[in-house]
């Protein structure tokens, strides 16, 4: 079945999606770097108005009102993703009420510390999938459901400490999938 849309990134056609072009009846380009950075050097998460980032000495915090959430679940199209061996640290700020993408966090090969805010109730997909350096997690007693594969192939997590008892998870996944 031929694709009747794509999307391309900064603008920038690979060769792969070259050849997929002729089967294409749109093409939109995704604008994923966007200078509205604001005095703290904060720059909007997508299209919100209320969830910034920032990357800044290998700690990428979220700060904001409402839910992380991006267009596309590939963690390529996230905007730190070109920056992602730098990341050693997340610090997601008070105000921030769900992580609400699939593999939002994933493939921070370097991240080594994870700061999750009381206001979390809810962590999605694999939010931290492929994160083999960190060691300890701590979820807070806000966070009342997480979906399934949250830490999976996190090779490094030896300590997950989970504030509230009866928070619930998918009882047919694992959390991580370290041996």
């Amino acid at each position: 079945k031929a694709l009747t849309e794509k999307a391309v990134a900064d603008g920038i056609i690979t060769e792969s999606v070259a050849e997929m072009i002729n089967a294409t009846t749109e093409i939109s380009v995704l604008d994923t770097t966007n200078t509205t950075v604001d005095e703290e050097g904060f720059q909007p998460l997508f299209d919100s108005e209320t969830v910034k980032w920032k990357l800044e000495n290998g700690v990428l915090t979220i700060k904001g009102e409402g839910e992380i959430s991006t267009p596309n679940s590939d963690p390529v199209n996230r905007p730190w993703y070109t920056d992602k061996e730098t990341i050693t640290k997340i610090v997601i700020e008070d105000g921030i009420t769900r992580i609400n993408d699939t593999k939002c966090f994933s493939d921070l090969l370097n991240l080594t510390e994870l700061e999750l805010p009381e206001t979390l109730p809810y962590i999605g997909t694999g939010a931290f999938a492929t994160c083999p350096k960190l060691q300890s997690v701590t979820i807070p007693e806000s966070v009342v459901s997480i979906s399934g594969v949250v830490f999976s192939n996190c090779t490094g997590l030896e300590k997950l400490y989970i504030k509230n008892r009866t928070m619930t998870s998918p009882t047919t996944s694992e959390w991580s999938t370290k041996p």
